[in-house]
C-alpha cells in the first residue's frame, strides 16, 4: 500500500497592481475637490488660531490672578487634546491640498504612493488624538486616568515603519503594498478602540446627558463617524491589498472619508471661547477646610500643588454623577 505523496518546498507567487491615481482625466472634478480641501483647510487654520489667543488668554488671566488657578493648573489635558487634534487635522489637510497635483503628475511612481498615504497618515494621527479625547473622558468618569503615553509610542513607531517601507520602495516595489497593510492595521486599531470606549462613554456619562441633550447629539455623531470612517477605511485598504479595484474614486476616498468627517468635527468641536469663560474654574473647600479643591472648565478635578504629595501635578480625580458640578464640567469638557 502506497503511502500518501507529499509536495514539499511549494511557493505560491502573486503580483498585486494598486491604482491610487484615476485613469480618466477628470482636472474639472478634482479641482473642485482640491477648492473644497483648500476653504477647510483656512476654516482648520482660523481654529486653531482661534485656540492658540484662547490658550494665551486664558494663561494671561492665570498670571494676572484672574482665573482662580496658578501655573499650569488652568489647562487641562482634554484642552490640550483637542489643540493638539486641529492642528493634526489641519496638517493632515494641508498635506492633501499640497500632494493632490503631485499625485496626478508623479513620476517617478513612488510619489503617487506617497501622496497618497502620507496625508492619510497624519489624518490616522489626527483620529488617534480624538479617540485619545473619548479614552481621556472615559478616565475622568471612571476615575481610571487619562494619561496617553503609550499612544504616543505607537504613532512614532508607525511613522518609523512608514519611512522604512517607503525606502524599501526602492528595492522592491512590492513594498508599496505594506504601505497599504500597515494603514490599514492603524485603521482596525482604531475601530476597535472607538467601538470599545464610545459605549462606555455614552454609557457612563448617561445621567448628565440627559441634563444636556445637545451634548448627548455631539458625542453620537462624532461616535458613529468615528466608527463609519474606520471601518470603511480598513475595509477599503484590505481591499486595495486582496482584490485592488480597477478604478479609483477620489471623491470617496479623499472626499466622503477625508473632506467631510473632518469638516464635520471642525464643526462640532469648534473652540467656545465662551463656555471657557462661563465655566471659570470654581473652589471647593477640602477636608482640612484650608486648600481648596479646584475644578477646571475642561471637566477634570485639580488638586493644587501646595495640597501636599499625595498627588502629583496636573492629576485627574474621577467626577461623579452625583456631583453638582459634574454635568457642567463634562459639557465644558466635550464642547
Amino acid at each position: 500500500m502506497r503511502s500518501p505523496e507529499h509536495i514539499h518546498n511549494s511557493t505560491i507567487t502573486t503580483s498585486v497592481s494598486i491604482r491610487v491615481t484615476p485613469v480618466d482625466d477628470f482636472l474639472v472634478s478634482w479641482s473642485v475637490l482640491w477648492g473644497c480641501f483648500v476653504l477647510t483647510s483656512i476654516v482648520a487654520a482660523y481654529q486653531v488660531w482661534a485656540d492658540h489667543k484662547i490658550t494665551s488668554n486664558r494663561q494671561d488671566d492665570i498670571e494676572n490672578g484672574r482665573g482662580g488657578m496658578s501655573g499650569d493648573e488652568g489647562v487641562s489635558t482634554a484642552d490640550v487634546t483637542r489643540s493638539m487634534f486641529r492642528r493634526w487635522l489641519f496638517l493632515a489637510m494641508l498635506a492633501r491640498v499640497i500632494l493632490m497635483p503631485v499625485q496626478i503628475w508623479a513620476n517617478p511612481l513612488v510619489w503617487q504612493f506617497v501622496s497618497d498615504t502620507l496625508p492619510e497618515m497624519i489624518f490616522a494621527s489626527a483620529w488617534t488624538l480624538l479617540v485619545s479625547f473619548f479614552v481621556q473622558l472615559v478616565g475622568v468618569a471612571s476615575g481610571s486616568g487619562t494619561s496617553t503615553s503609550p499612544g504616543t509610542v505607537i504613532q512614532i513607531t508607525a511613522y518609523i515603519v512608514y519611512l522604512l517601507l517607503v525606502g524599501l520602495f526602492f528595492v522592491n516595489n512590492v513594498a508599496s503594498v505594506l504601505l497599504y497593510a500597515l494603514l490599514c492595521c492603524i485603521y482596525a486599531a482604531l475601530f476597535g478602540t472607538c467601538v470599545y470606549f464610545c459605549p462606555r462613554l455614552l454609557i457612563l456619562l448617561k445621567p448628565s446627558l440627559q441634563r444636556y441633550s445637545g451634548l448627548a447629539i455631539r458625542l453620537a455623531i462624532c461616535s458613529f463617524l468615528c466608527v463609519a470612517v474606520f471601518v470603511s477605511h480598513t475595509i477599503g485598504y484590505a481591499v486595495n491589498i486582496v482584490a485592488p479595484p480597477r478604478k479609483v474614486y477620489w471623491w470617496w476616498n479623499y472626499g466622503a472619508l477625508e473632506l467631510i468627517p473632518s469638516a464635520l468635527f471642525l464643526l462640532l468641536m469648534h473652540p467656545n471661547p465662551g463656555a471657557r469663560a462661563s465655566s471659570a474654574s470654581t473652589q471647593q473647600p477640602s477636608n482640612n477646610g484650608n486648600k481648596a479643591t479646584t475644578t477646571s472648565g475642561a471637566g477634570f478635578r485639580r488638586i493644587p500643588s501646595s495640597a501636599g504629595s499625595a498627588r502629583r501635578s496636573g492629576e485627574t480625580t474621577p467626577l461623579y454623577s452625583q456631583s453638582p458640578a459634574y454635568g457642567s464640567a463634562v459639557a465644558d469638557a466635550a464642547s
